[in-house]
């Protein structure tokens, strides 16, 4: 199979991946230290805190990114 570009194909949503990574890191490692830090820590809550901010405004790059990091039809196939 040969690769195929479309010249006019919009950049990808680097900070949208950026976004997502550091979101998703943040809610692992408040789940792995959660037990050790103490589930009502301050270090804890605010790494939940900070990964709910992160991934609501990946979902907000989704829907408003001619091209989100992830397809905005991916829900709706499960």
């Amino acid at each position: 199979m040969r690769e195929i570009r479309h010249p006019d194909s919009e950049p990808a949503d680097v900070t949208g991946a950026v976004l997502l990574t550091a979101g998703v890191g943040a809610l692992v490692v408040a789940i792995v230290q959660g037990e050790s830090w103490g589930w009502s820590s301050t270090r804890i809550l605010a790494l939940l805190a900070i990964s709910a901010l992160l991934l609501g405004a990946v979902g907000r790059r989704i829907a408003r990114h001619p091209a989100p990091i992830v397809d905005p039809a991916l829900p709706r196939y499960s």
